[in-house]
């Protein structure tokens, strides 16, 4: 999956997912609940598998910034690098805050949503 296979409405549910997460990640849940807190959003949202996968990109761009189409790669350091042992609910929140801005910018640069 790549970005330009996505639709404007799964742009538009993943930056909705990743807020959600923001708003479930304030309060410290523990770090290697994020990925299924992004799949459990995205089910209580009825979101496409696509719009999941793109709040995981979100997050990966923000953070990592390379390779950002790559879905699968970016699953695969989410799980990873939110299941750490060192990592903590706060440096968790602040990487799905800096995934919110990361589609946020990337909404207004593609003229998402009003822009």
């Amino acid at each position: 999956m790549s970005t330009g296979d996505a639709t404007e409405r799964d742009h538009l549910d993943a930056l909705a997912l990743l807020r959600d997460a923001a708003r479930a990640t304030a309060g410290g849940r523990e770090p290697g609940a994020l990925d299924g807190l992004l799949d459990d959003a995205a089910v209580a949202r009825a979101a496409s598998p696509t719009a999941a996968s793109l709040a995981r990109m979100y997050v990966f761009a923000a953070r990592v910034g390379a390779a950002t189409a790559d879905a699968e790669r970016a699953a695969t350091w989410l799980r990873g690098w939110s299941s750490a042992a060192r990592r903590t609910p706060q440096e968790v929140h602040a990487a799905v805050v800096d995934g919110v801005r990361f589609g946020e910018r990337l909404h207004r640069a593609l003229g998402i949503g009003g822009g």
